[in-house]
């Protein structure tokens, strides 16, 4: 790799964290990250050493969570900087990021683009203006769930397709922005041929991308669901579970209360009783997969797993966002997503959570092939 040049606006980010941070009378941002005592005692110091002593480690590093900027005094945007950052070592290491576990996320961004898995159903003649994108996790671990979702939604809200495809944020977190402009493009591309009006998405950190960087109104499938209900069959159906469950947020979703509560209205229309964990909602923690950190510090992610779990009150655990689940069931939690728990039988204390099926490449992609047709199936 070339030497790197941060850009401007880099480097006055990071002059003024250096400037301003109150160091060692503060420590707030380094009680909550799992990653940053590891290069440093505090922001201001790290920052100083950075341009000396650039460390691609470091940038990589970053969850991109959020959480160090909720609790700074000063709100510092770490997350922005680091992610910024990245770009610039994505530069001077001839357009991909320089860790040796990104390999991995570029053969996933490749094939995640590719045409035997994704897919569209749908077109503007038949009038459909509502487009759901399941995201890749998802559709990767449980397809059933998204056909049975998608024939949910054309029920009650008439007119609506599909389209199976990555929003891009792996690798716009490697830090390849000219690459990742290219293909949520080609997302874009895909909801001008459907006629798209809005996006209902499954997946927090879509949503999150489709905002910033699309003209289209995007919705979460967690805000549409309290407004059109569920099934008839599902409501209340778990009122005599034993189980007492504890809501893990997704941090992409830190400030989304709209999210929050439709979790949280869903679990009470199912019956299931929840024990709020203190770090939750705009306080939530990462599961560990934050800024691809999983592929590129294995340890840093295995270590906010692990301080994950156990700030979590109970030993049953929802999440909606497929990747969460796979990262806590990792660190032997028992996990299942929202949707396991809106279709599947009603969990007991004796029941086993479901497969981590993301923990199989084979499986995973295997799901992701057949969600394809699905899709297709679903919107017809």
């Amino acid at each position: 790799m070339r030497p790197v040049t941060f850009s401007e606006e880099v480097g006055l980010c990071a002059g003024l964290i250096s400037k301003n941070c109150l160091r060692e009378h503060c420590g707030r941002c380094m009680e909550v990250c799992p990653m940053m005592s590891r290069f440093g005692d505090d922001p201001g110091s790290l920052m100083e050493r950075y341009f000396t002593e650039p460390d691609p480690a470091l940038a990589y590093s970053c969850l991109t969570c959020g959480l160090c900027e909720t609790v700074c005094p000063k709100q510092f945007p770490l997350p922005w900087l680091f992610t910024e950052a990245r770009k610039d070592f994505v530069k001077a290491n001839g357009g991909k990021s320089p860790m040796p576990g990104h390999r991995s996320t570029r053969f996933h961004q490749t094939f995640g683009f590719s045409a035997p898995f994704t897919a569209k159903a749908g077109s503007s003649k038949e009038g459909k203006t509502r487009t759901f994108l399941a995201g890749c996790s998802l559709s990767s671990s449980a397809p059933e769930e998204v056909g049975k979702t998608l024939e949910w939604l054309n029920a009650q809200l008439p007119g609506m397709s599909a389209v199976q495809k990555c929003c891009g944020l792996p690798t716009k977190n490697m830090g390849q922005e000219e690459l990742f402009q290219k293909r949520i493009t080609s997302l874009e591309d895909d909801f001008r041929a459907l006629g798209t009006e809005e996006v209902i998405t499954a997946c927090q950190n879509c949503k999150k991308v489709l905002t910033e960087n699309l003209m289209l109104p995007v919705r979460s499938l967690w805000e549409v669901l309290p407004e059109i209900g569920i099934p008839e069959e599902c409501r209340g159906k778990a009122k005599d579970s034993d189980v007492v469950f504890t809501i893990h947020d997704s941090c992409s979703a830190r400030y989304d209360t709209a999210i929050h509560d439709g979790i949280r209205w869903l679990m009470e229309e199912l019956g299931y009783k929840v024990r709020e964990a203190e770090a939750s909602r705009e306080k939530t923690l990462c599961c560990g997969a934050g800024g691809m950190v999983n592929d590129g510090n294995p340890e840093v992610a295995k270590a906010a797993v692990k301080r994950r779990l156990e700030t979590l009150p109970s030993d049953h655990i929802v999440v909606y966002c497929g990747t969460c689940r796979s990262m806590l069931a990792t660190g032997g939690g028992k996990v299942w997503h929202i949707l396991d728990l809106l279709y599947g039988p009603v969990v007991t204390s004796e029941s086993l959570p479901p497969e981590n099926v993301l923990g199989s490449t084979p499986k995973a992609w295997k799901n992701r092939y057949d969600c394809t047709r699905t899709v297709k199936t679903a919107i017809l």
